[in-house]
């Protein structure tokens, strides 16, 4: 699947925590031309839910992993 259907998949969940989980990993694992992409055109328009910052490296009851 290419980064562009992939990133426009994310930009369409409901669920606003996991869209940003996932941009986030598409960031971090995708080519550059991704990564420029998202910081052009940060924030894409939409809502976002940020993780807790104070809860980011706590590992009990989290949805996600540190």
């Amino acid at each position: 699947m290419s980064f562009q259907i992939e990133l426009e998949q994310v930009l369409r969940l409901a669920d606003r925590s996991e869209a940003y989980q996932r941009l986030a990993a598409l960031y971090l694992n995708g080519p550059e031309e991704l990564r420029d992409l998202i910081r052009a055109k940060w924030d894409f328009g939409v809502k976002w839910t940020y993780p807790n910052p104070q809860r980011l490296a706590c590992r009990k009851n989290e949805r996600y992993s540190c």
